[in-house]
């Protein structure tokens, strides 16, 4: 995602244009990638993530429709404050309004920032309400157990963890990073935090909690969306190789 030094340009351009297929995982990592490179990118293809989802999806939501329920989030991904927003994502769940709310944030993966994490939940008097779980190789076990999908990023392309919460058949709370838009809309399939940081996750959640009543729904809603974006990915990619 950085920006080349000056004597690559040419020569990565060149790399480009030659290319007989130039794949991306997502259209922003496309037009970011032209825009850092000052180059139009011909042959330039969309192949999506393959997902790791065993059972039969989506999955049913299992819990009570109403406010009052007991909500279980699942924040999935690698512990780095400075692309994953667990930090600001903390600080929101801190506020008094979403902190008197029924909920438990599961965290799933590992990473630098493992200890940090564990001391801005005693920080933040979190305890008990945020646990740590570590890495986990069931995609389909944790949405078995989780009502909602928590991504602060900071920066993505194409997560594939949202898409598998998504295929599961579970909402989202996203903030706008990367091609997450292509994959969210806000109140459709998830719920948008236009920037990443504390001040717009808030609202973000406090949407999502206010329509709690509509998360079957949308989570239905997620599940054909991204079964239709996601395609067949292994295949579109041996067709390219083929070609």
């Amino acid at each position: 995602g950085g920006i080349p030094s000056p004597e690559l340009m040419d020569p990565a351009a060149r790399y480009f244009g030659d290319a007989k297929a130039a794949c991306f995982v997502a259209t922003p990592t496309l037009q970011m990638t032209e825009r850092h490179f000052a180059t139009h990118i011909e042959t330039a293809r969309i192949v999506r993530n393959p997902v790791n989802i065993h059972d039969d999806v989506p999955l049913p939501l299992g819990f009570p429709q109403g406010r009052e329920s007991h909500v279980q989030m699942a924040c999935v991904s690698r512990l780095n404050f400075y692309t994953k927003g667990h930090d600001y994502l903390l600080e929101a769940l801190a506020d008094p309004e979403i902190k008197a709310l029924s909920w438990t944030l599961n965290v799933f993966g590992d990473g630098e920032h493992r200890t940090l994490l564990n001391r801005l939940v005693k920080h933040f008097d979190l305890e008990g309400r945020v646990v740590l779980h570590g890495h986990s190789e069931s995609i389909d076990k944790i949405w078995k157990q989780n009502h909602l999908h928590v991504m602060p990023s900071i920066t993505e392309s194409a997560p594939i963890a949202l898409v598998e919460a998504m295929v599961c058949g579970r909402p989202s709370v996203v903030t706008n990073v990367g091609g997450v838009c292509e994959w969210i809309t806000e109140g459709e399939t998830g719920y948008i935090a236009e920037n990443a940081n504390t001040l717009h996750l808030k609202p973000a959640l406090s949407r999502a909690f206010e329509d709690v009543s509509r998360w079957e729904e949308i989570g239905r809603n997620a599940a054909n969306h991204s079964s239709d974006l996601l395609g067949s990915p292994v295949d579109d990619f041996l067709k390219i190789i083929l070609e």
